[in-house]
C-alpha cells in the first residue's frame, strides 16, 4: 500500500447542506478535498448541476492530484452517452 505522507483531510460529519472537514472551521456545503487541504465545491466554476451531473472540468481540475476526492450532498454522476454504457 502506498501511504500519503500528506493525506486529504477526513470527513468528519455529513448532514444536509453541511459537511464538517478535518481542519476546518467552517462546514462547506460541497467540497474538492485533496492531499494536504480542502476548498469549497462551487458548481458555477464548470457549470456542475444536478442535471446532467458533475462536469468533466470538475475531475479535470482534481485528476493530477493524488486521492483527490469530490464530496456532494445531492449530485449524480451523467449517464453515459455512448453505446459502450
Amino acid at each position: 500500500m502506498i501511504e500519503s505522507r500528506n493525506p486529504s483531510p477526513r470527513i468528519l460529519h455529513v448532514s444536509w447542506g453541511k459537511l464538517g472537514v478535518e481542519g476546518e472551521a467552517e462546514s462547506y456545503k460541497d467540497a474538492k478535498l485533496f492531499p494536504g487541504g480542502s476548498r469549497e465545491w462551487n458548481w458555477r466554476e464548470t457549470a456542475t448541476s444536478h442535471n446532467p451531473g458533475i462536469q468533466i472540468a470538475d475531475v479535470q481540475a482534481l485528476a493530477y492530484k493524488r486521492n483527490a476526492w469530490f464530496v456532494s450532498r445531492q449530485l449524480r454522476w451523467p449517464e453515459r452517452s455512448d453505446s459502450a454504457g
